[in-house]
């Protein structure tokens, strides 16, 4: 929400993602458009109201994420495999607009030490090589920045 340059007012919604430090356009504003509105989120419920718009409104909606790609991704549904390893595990998951990211534990990123196929059903990881120890993996949305991430035991 806001006002333009044009000092028109504005009733779109935006949700920052802290993971992948974008912004992502929700649903827009179902009262009249704004600015200086105040927005607080209890218990993953997002109220946004009030604000000005040649009067001081008085509105004040609340949203719950259920729309929005990050509810079709739930723990149940990703599934690493085997772990601990040999090297060679998949992750199942809808891989659409995803990718992976390996880290080490230190922090280093090693996705390129790593063969990583797309499957139908997710990722394929090989690395017959990999230096024995803990890793973290991450998948990755294009837009909403980490969806998922686990730590992985390679023996």
């Amino acid at each position: 929400m806001g006002e333009d340059i044009n000092s028109d007012f504005k009733n779109d919604l935006w949700e920052y993602n802290y993971f992948s430090d974008k912004w992502v356009q929700r649903m827009d504003y179902p009262g009249p458009g704004g600015s200086g509105a105040i927005a607080f989120v209890l218990q993953d419920v997002a109220f946004v109201g009030s604000g000005y718009n040649g009067i001081f409104n008085d509105d004040m909606y609340s949203y719950r994420k259920l729309a929005s790609l990050e509810g079709h991704y739930s723990a149940s549904e990703i599934n690493l495999y085997p772990n601990p390893s040999n090297g060679k595990f998949k992750i199942d998951i809808i891989s659409t607009d995803l990718d992976l990211t390996i880290y080490s534990l230190a922090g280093q990123n090693v996705t390129n030490t790593f063969l990583i196929n797309k499957t139908l059903k997710g990722f394929e990881i090989i690395n017959s090589d990999a230096v024995s120890g803990n890793y973290i993996v991450k998948c990755n949305h294009t837009e909403l920045g980490t969806i998922y991430h686990s730590k992985i035991v390679i023996l």
